[in-house]
């Protein structure tokens, strides 16, 4: 049985274009590291409900006087229920 020679997309090549906007995005854009600690702590809540990273982190940001809003924090971060 003679099949066509198979054309499958994932094998091309991704586009300059493409190439071009991810190096943007990772290496020139603003980073902010808030939605990646609400996911962590999300995460921690449900494999370890008893764990200490939630008062651990506030504490550390707390004492070393961290500007929240740089690390793209909203400014009534504290309010938010995952946050108490």
């Amino acid at each position: 049985m003679n099949l066509p020679p198979r054309t499958d997309d994932k094998l091309k090549k991704p586009a300059l274009f493409n190439i071009k906007w991810a190096f943007f995005w990772v290496f020139l854009t603003p980073k902010r590291i808030y939605n990646t600690l609400v996911m962590m702590l999300y995460l921690m809540d449900k494999i370890s409900p008893d764990h200490h990273w939630r008062k651990r982190l506030i504490e550390r940001i707390d004492q070393h006087q961290i500007d929240t809003t740089r690390m793209g924090f909203p400014a009534d971060w504290k309010t938010k229920a995952i946050w108490r």
